[in-house]
């Protein structure tokens, strides 16, 4: 459900709200809960686990692999808003600028892990509550440029840790040549901004790899042609 507002020529606001339900998802089971699974006695999630024999020090054996195919999962239910704003303006001897912003806000992120399992509210724990990105293009004759802002908002690990928001900016400037091609240099990440660690992590990479990356500042030249 939304609906969109223009009360000028270059101004653009819209504002959608979504509600998602699904069931009998299929996908990979959290490694947690085939863990606490197999803890429980769970003949299927037990044969999933493959363990060294027990010993004095490590009565439940060590793990040595666990198996993780795809299967029958329970389902999710999640709703929220999202905002959009388009700002189109300029001046003579600077040149066309568009100024645009982007924002999601999770209302609710609940998850049932298995068929029969209660649903779990997930955002802003495991789940980030809020992402948005806002932009500034400018443009004058065959010279172009933009500036965006990224952010993923905080996140409540696995063991209660609070990751902080994450916050990066990207940057690039173009020039439109004339035989029809199109020069492109710039950065993403320019300021080389690392994700919050993650203490709940299982090991490398030590970060939520569905909401941040450890690529750092990714410097590229591209080059188009139309023909």
């Amino acid at each position: 459900l939304g609906a969109v507002w223009s009360p000028t020529e270059d101004i653009t606001l819209g504002v959608d709200y979504y509600s998602i339900e699904t069931e009998l998802e299929i996908g990979t089971v959290p490694l947690q809960t085939i863990l606490n699974r197999e803890q429980m006695g769970d003949a299927f999630f037990s044969s999933l686990v493959t363990r060294q024999p027990p010993n004095p020090i490590n009565p439940s054996g060590r793990i040595i692999n666990i198996v993780r195919t795809n299967q029958n999962l329970g389902g999710t239910e999640t709703d929220g808003v999202d905002i959009e704003l388009d700002w189109n303006f300029g001046f003579d001897t600077v040149g066309d600028f568009r100024a645009n912003f982007s924002w999601t806000q999770v209302l609710n992120y609940d998850v049932s892990t298995l068929p029969g399992d209660p649903f779990i509210r997930l955002a802003g724990q495991l789940e980030s509550e809020s992402r948005g990105v806002a932009g500034l293009g400018w443009q004058r004759g065959d010279f172009s440029g933009q500036l965006n802002w990224n952010h993923v908002g905080t996140v409540t690990d696995g063991i209660g840790a609070m990751l902080s928001a994450w916050n990066t900016f990207d940057l690039q400037f173009s020039w439109a040549a004339p035989w029809q091609g199109r020069l492109t240099v710039g950065a993403r990440n320019i300021a080389n901004e690392d994700p919050p660690i993650d203490p709940a992590s299982l090991g490398h990479p030590f970060y939520k790899q569905h909401f941040h990356d450890i690529y750092g500042r990714i410097p590229y030249v591209r080059y188009e042609q139309d023909l």
